[in-house]
């Protein structure tokens, strides 16, 4: 009872207080506001640009009229440089200005967001979207660091006086630039200096060692990551040293293995093995890919088997996993990867063995042989040879003797008789 007592009287005397509030005498141009704005509209400031949400009670200027700081009275705008002293005063007109070369008088100019010349590490800036009489640069002229308007190609360049001026050259492909008579100038690339172990840093047990490529004689050798030290326990005789020959696997990992040679064949002409003609269209030595397998040549979807019909030609393609160096394909056959469809990414090829492209095969024959379809390292018997194990592997169709027939040192199937009169007499 006694708070509801205390309320009431709390109530009666905001009441009263409103109502007594209310009933002050404005001035002329004036109106009671009880939640009148904080930034009344002054001779000044006519349009604040910011301005706080909260209500002030009291007596406001009415719409159209202005707060004049010298008398402290509510007049219209062009009253408002009545007052001799006015503390704000009115700026001139835009048309009266006198502005400095490639500058216009602007009615709302604002020195912040004036477009500049650009300034490295410049900081960011959050301007007042207020605007005052002054003047701006003209259409596709900024504004320098000395304060005048010039062309934007004028402006100087980005980056400081002890910068190295090759940062804001951008020389093409195979070029590289350089300072020459103190100007930065594009040169052609120098070669790369030969990279050995001391630049490789490996995480193996063997550490790294120099590998001579595949099937390449006395050629550059690259360094190359190795699980053992494999010449560690190659004991090499005298004026020879151990040398790591890399060799193709059918199963990774795929380790070099050691070999002894002669201390000074570096000056025997390398031994390399002739280059494979470049075959037309696409391929892998004009891709550049970022995945660990790197490039490799891949067949279509869609393809069956070594088949060259068009739109089956192996096709270079970046993959992730190279299917084909775990797998195993009879002799006669090589892994070729096929493209697949895939649900999810990434989708790498799968393996397939299929047999090279047979070229035609003229079935026509000497006198004397035969055309046998699946032709064998014995389907041939040359005169007088000794009886040898001969495996039972398909080599390709081609041209036998016939039965009875024997293959002479000319090449020529004869008979047994022809044989025997080749056979070397013996006294």
């Amino acid at each position: 009872m006694q708070y509801i007592v205390l309320l009431s009287v709390l109530l009666i005397g905001a009441n009263a207080q409103l109502s007594a509030t209310r009933d002050q005498e404005c001035k002329e141009n004036e109106s009671f506001q009880t939640c009148g704005t904080a930034c009344e509209p002054t001779c000044g400031l006519p349009t604040p640009t910011f301005c706080t949400l909260q209500c002030v009670m009291g007596c406001q200027c009415n719409s159209g009229f202005f707060r004049r700081t010298s008398d402290n009275r509510c007049v219209e705008q062009k009253d408002c440089n009545v007052a001799a002293n006015e503390t704000i005063p009115i700026p001139p007109p835009a048309t009266n200005l006198t502005c400095p070369v490639n500058e216009v008088s602007n009615e709302c100019h604002n020195p912040c967001t004036e477009k500049k010349c650009p300034q490295k590490n410049a900081p960011q800036v959050n301007c007042l979207m207020a605007c005052q009489v002054g003047c701006s640069c003209m259409d596709g002229f900024v504004r320098n660091n000395q304060g005048v308007c010039v062309k934007e190609a004028e402006c100087p360049a980005i980056g400081s006086t002890d910068e190295n001026p090759c940062n804001l050259v951008d020389c093409r492909t195979g070029h590289q630039c350089s300072m020459s008579t103190g100007k930065p100038t594009c040169v052609p690339e120098t070669p790369p200096t030969g990279i050995t172990c001391a630049n490789v840093r490996c995480g193996f047990k063997g550490g790294c060692g120099m590998v001579e490529p595949v099937g390449c004689v006395g050629c550059k050798r690259q360094p190359q990551c190795l699980e053992e030290d494999y010449c560690r326990a190659q004991n090499c005789p005298y004026n020879e040293e151990c040398v790591l020959v890399q060799v193709t696997c059918i199963r990774a990992p795929c380790n070099p293995i050691p070999t002894c040679r002669p201390k000074d064949l570096r000056l025997i002409k390398p031994l390399i093995q002739p280059r494979e003609r470049r075959q037309a269209g696409p391929s892998c030595m004009t891709a550049r890919c970022g995945t660990p397998a790197g490039c490799a040549m891949v067949r279509p979807s869609g393809c069956i088997g070594s088949t060259v019909e068009k739109g089956c030609e192996l096709m270079p393609m970046c993959i992730h996993v190279n299917a084909c160096a775990s797998t195993s394909c009879l002799v006669g056959s090589q892994c070729v990867l096929h493209q697949v469809q895939c649900f999810t990414q990434p989708c790498d090829p799968i393996a397939q063995c299929e047999a090279p492209i047979k070229k035609p095969i003229n079935r026509r024959c000497r006198s004397n042989e035969k055309f046998e379809p699946c032709k064998t390292v014995c389907s041939d018997t040359k005169c007088n040879e000794e009886p040898r194990f001969c495996p039972q592997v398909c080599t390709g169709g081609g041209c036998v003797c016939q039965e009875g027939f024997f293959r002479d040192n000319s090449g020529k199937c004869v008979t047994q008789n022809d044989c025997d009169a080749q056979k070397p007499k013996l006294y």
